[in-house]
This record gives structure tokens, sequence and C-alpha cells, in this order.
């Protein structure tokens, strides 16, 4: 309403019907004729026709009122969201802008359209469709066509299990498998535990089979009465395992327990920070690398006689990442080859 009591419904905009308790929007507003076309957003329809007058009476008499617009959500400006987001929009561009924009409302000429645009680029009328009616859904404009990868999956949560087997069907086997479920994870904790703990001896194969060896296995006589052992067909696959182990354990987490604490210290820690992050400027901090070369070298006057191997320094400027110094010499890795070396 504008203060001279004059009623204006803008394109777009999203209505709430206090009755039927749904979401509309306003996709075209023909003022010659005096109708407006909704689109249900809670439904699953298409846009239909109502009257203006009716719809403004809907807004004197509290039956309507406006929402606040709806925002999607935003992917970003590279990778295959992007990519998939921008052919969508061409995909149907045609058919919501132009002189389609109010042909696809009517019928007969939508059921027309959607079909050439489909032979065209060649899909399916279906997915041209399903793109129409989020268009008008999500606001009619070009994030209105945003796939949903981040609503897809559930990272982070754990499934409600039932009765049927979750995961992708085994093909190769008529056993169907079990799921895993909270007792079974204690079973795998304790053959987790024994992988990593295995000091790099134990395998993933030899973790699963000690698993099956404690929890799945029992025996059954033989025809002569002699007791065999027989693994029970109802039990968890490796590769399950494998997946407990890589959900519920971090590589820093393996790679410490089985390697050992000083080795990963040594060899496998991240490297955290930058080298300049605490550096004012050239000279402020140099490194310095002292490696006994992989030669042996012989004495002048004597070529049969060996001297040695030759231990060469190199100094760095961390800031610049300048060479500042080179020594090779014959004196072990010491406080005095560093010394000559930053010297020459």
């Amino acid at each position: 309403m504008t203060d001279d009591g004059a009623f204006i419904l803008p394109r777009n905009a999203v209505l709430e019907d206090s009755e039927t308790g749904t979401r509309l929007r306003v996709v075209e507003i023909h003022s010659a004729s005096r109708t407006v076309w909704l689109f249900s957003i809670d439904g699953k329809g298409w846009p239909f026709k109502a009257g203006l007058a009716e719809t403004e009476q809907g807004f004197r008499d509290g039956r309507y009122k406006f929402m606040p617009p709806i925002r999607p959500f935003k992917p970003g400006k590279a990778g295959r969201a992007h990519t998939l987001h921008e052919r969508r929009y061409e995909l149907i561009d045609p058919l919501v802008s132009g002189e389609n924009s109010c042909a696809i409302l009517n019928k007969d000429a939508r059921r027309r359209l959607i079909r050439e645009r489909a032979v065209e680029k060649k899909t399916s009328r279906q997915y041209v469709e399903k793109l129409l009616k989020a268009w008008w859904k999500k606001g009619m404009n070009f994030e209105a066509l945003a796939p949903g990868f981040h609503l897809c999956g559930a990272r982070g949560k754990k499934r409600h299990l039932g009765e049927r087997k979750v995961g992708r069907p085994r093909i190769y086997t008529d056993n169907a498998g079990i799921n895993v479920t909270i007792e079974i994870r204690r079973m795998m904790t304790i053959a987790a535990d024994f992988y990593i703990a295995g000091n790099g001896k134990q395998t993933i194969t030899k973790a699963f089979d000690y698993l099956i060896e404690l929890f799945f296995m029992t025996s059954e006589k033989d025809e002569h009465g002699i007791p065999r052992p027989k693994i029970i067909e109802d039990r968890p696959s490796e590769r399950q395992f494998a997946y407990f182990i890589d959900t519920h354990y971090s590589n820093r987490q393996k790679r410490k327990a089985r390697i050992g604490a000083a080795q990963y210290e040594l060899q496998e820690r991240p490297m955290l920070g930058k080298a300049t992050q605490d550096i004012q400027g050239p000279g402020d901090r140099f490194e310095i690398d002292a490696t006994i070369a992989d030669v042996y070298l012989v004495s002048q006057f004597d070529q049969t006689r060996i001297v040695g191997r030759p231990v060469i320094y190199c100094s760095v400027d961390v800031y610049s990442g300048l060479i500042t110094g080179i020594y090779i010499g014959f004196e072990g890795p010491s406080w005095i080859g560093v010394l000559i070396s930053t010297e020459s």
C-alpha cells in the first residue's frame, strides 16, 4: 500500500497465505487484464492465475502478508558447482526471458516451449521442467539455479541404522552383509588398536583376521566328530573395517603409533607457520646446513692416500632466501665450521 491507499504488488514478491499456510511467489502481473500469476513455493505444481482485485482484498482482510525474500545458497566462482550452475541457467534462460517469460505461463505454450528446448539441448523434458520450477521457487534469478551440493550427504553425522543394509550392495556374493552397529564398533576398536600398535608390522588384513578370530569365529564338528573352526556369515567386511579405521583415527595418530613418536617428530610432523613470520628483515636470521659430501678426497702430494670426505657448509638468509656463504673443509659439522661459512 502507498500513502494514497493505492495497492502495489511487486513482481517476485513472496506472500504468505494464512488460511493454507503456504508461501506464494508473484511470477507475473498483467495490469491490463487485472490478473496475477502466483507460484506455490511449498507445492509441486505450475504457476496459476488469480485475480488482482481478489489478491488485493486478501491483503486488506489480513489473509495475505509479505514475507522477506528467500536467499538461496551461493556457490563459489570456480569448480564443478559453478560450471553446472552456468549450464543450468543457459538451458532455461530463453524460456524465462523476453516474450517467453509470459508465454511460459500458458499451459499449451509451456508444453511446446519445453519440448522444443529439450530437443535443442538434447536433454529430457523432465529436467527442463525441474529447472523451471526451481527458478520460480528460489527467486527467479541466476542464484535460484545453484546446485544444492552443500545439502548432500550427512558428513559427521551418525546414521540411524535399521534392519536394511546401508551402503553399496554386494554383487559377487549372495550375503548382503551387516550394518556396523555400536557393538560391532567396539569390536573393531580392539582390532584397530592391534593394527595401530603393531609398530608397522601389522597390516589391515592381519588386523581384520584378528577381528574375525576374536568375535566372528565358532567351531563345528565334522563328519568324524572333530571340531573345526568356522567363520560366522553375518560379519563385517574388510572394507568396512578399513573405513572404520580411516574415519575414527587421524593420519597423525596412526603414523605416530606405527613408527614411534620420535621418528614421527623427526621426519613426518607437520611444519606449521612460516619461516619468515618472526623475521624483521634481511640479516635477522640465517639457516645453516652442514652436509658430509658423498665423495673421498686424496692428497695432492700422494694420490694413493685418502685424506677424508669434505664437509659442505651453506648459509642462507631466511628473509630474502639468498645464499650468504658457502664453505668446504675437513672440519666436521661444528660451530667453528659455521663461523667460517658465515665469514666467507
